[in-house]
């Protein structure tokens, strides 16, 4: 019997491959993954092919941070993933923490530049969310007073506020002047 060749990199369509038909021939070579409350970290489709598939609960995993976390690591490095499904999972993992696209890369193992490439514009950086909401709670007075003279949209006339980008990690950093000084 020869087995159907199934790509490293991306399934084209779920009848390419029978997972039901792979476990009967060579065994499941992957466990179901679950978390300690019975959720499914990795093997959604390995359990709709098959209820009686081995799981392995992973009891160290137990709320919901961790969850995502695992689930975002497990599906990654094993199988391709969609841009549209890693955008998704990204984004249901910045909803619940609040963390910045470093503080996401950190905690996962992904680096800074794959998250922010995957995580959407409302979630790259927190900190720039942060400051857009202040401007708007500023006085008129207040933003006079900590935006230089002449600066101002060209599209509204609003005052602007100056901030430093860093070019290579993307750290931000308002600058304040008096320009009554």
């Amino acid at each position: 019997m020869v087995a159907t060749r199934r790509s490293a990199t991306k399934l084209e369509k779920p009848k390419d491959y029978n997972l039901k038909k792979s476990k009967e021939s060579i065994g499941p070579l992957y466990p179901v993954l679950t978390d300690s409350k019975g959720r499914i970290i990795d093997g959604m489709h390995r359990l709709a092919a098959d209820k009686d598939w081995p799981k392995l609960s992973i009891d160290s995993i137990s709320d919901k941070r961790s969850f995502l976390i695992a689930r975002i690591v497990t599906n990654v490095q094993r199988r391709h993933v969609q841009p549209e499904e890693k955008r998704k999972m990204l984004k249901e993992l910045a909803d619940e923490t609040n963390w910045t696209a470093d503080e996401i890369a950190g905690n996962t193992g992904m680096s800074a530049n794959w998250v922010r490439k995957y995580l959407d514009q409302e979630h790259k950086n927190i900190k720039m969310s942060k400051l857009a909401s202040r401007k708007h709670e500023l006085t008129k007075a207040e933003k006079e007073l900590k935006t230089p003279a002449g600066h101002s949209c060209r599209k509204c006339g609003s005052h602007m506020e100056l901030l430093y980008c860093c070019l290579d990690c993307g750290e931000m950093e308002e600058v304040f002047h008096d320009c009554r000084s």
